[in-house]
């Protein structure tokens, strides 16, 4: 019985640090495997507010890499895209309504354009609906994989 107190007592000290939520502040990854090959990597900070996502080729070539920075619900509110070689492509940027659900994304290229819209809406039970996806026609960002160099050797 002893045990079981002292148990009980170090869980409620410990759920005290962390707030309700005992997976608070620690940092989530996951791999997701494509059927075409690819896949992607995403590390949830927190600690940071920041997600990445790195996508990868068939041969573990990276493809494009996402920076988001998240609010304190953990929803992406902003964020930066880059191509494999790890140039500066696109940005996102999230809205939310008076609820703080997501009500509006969007993806701009370099020139500030919107090039995608993806609107959010909710039922009257609160539920999310399909979004739904609009493609603007400006010139959108293309993706290339990184260059490896395993020699080592820098061009003259």
């Amino acid at each position: 019985m002893k045990h079981l107190s002292a148990f009980l007592g170090v869980f409620l000290l410990v759920a005290a640090v962390q707030g309700s939520n005992p997976a608070a502040g620690m940092i989530k990854a996951r791999s997701i495997y494509h059927p075409d090959g690819t896949r992607t990597e995403a590390v949830n900070n927190p600690d940071t507010h920041e997600l990445t996502e790195t996508t990868y080729d068939a041969r573990g070539v990276v493809v494009s890499r996402h920076l988001y920075l998240l609010n304190e619900r953990g929803q992406v509110t902003q964020g930066t895209i880059y191509d494999g070689a790890g140039n500066l492509v696109a940005r996102a940027q999230s809205y939310f309504d008076q609820f703080g659900r997501v009500q509006e994304s969007r993806l701009f290229n370099l020139q500030g354009e919107c090039f995608q819209q993806s609107v959010h809406e909710y039922g009257a039970d609160g539920k999310a609906k399909k979004p739904k996806v609009i493609n603007y026609n400006v010139r959108t960002p293309t993706m290339k994989p990184a260059v490896v160099d395993f020699t080592g050797a820098t061009p003259p």
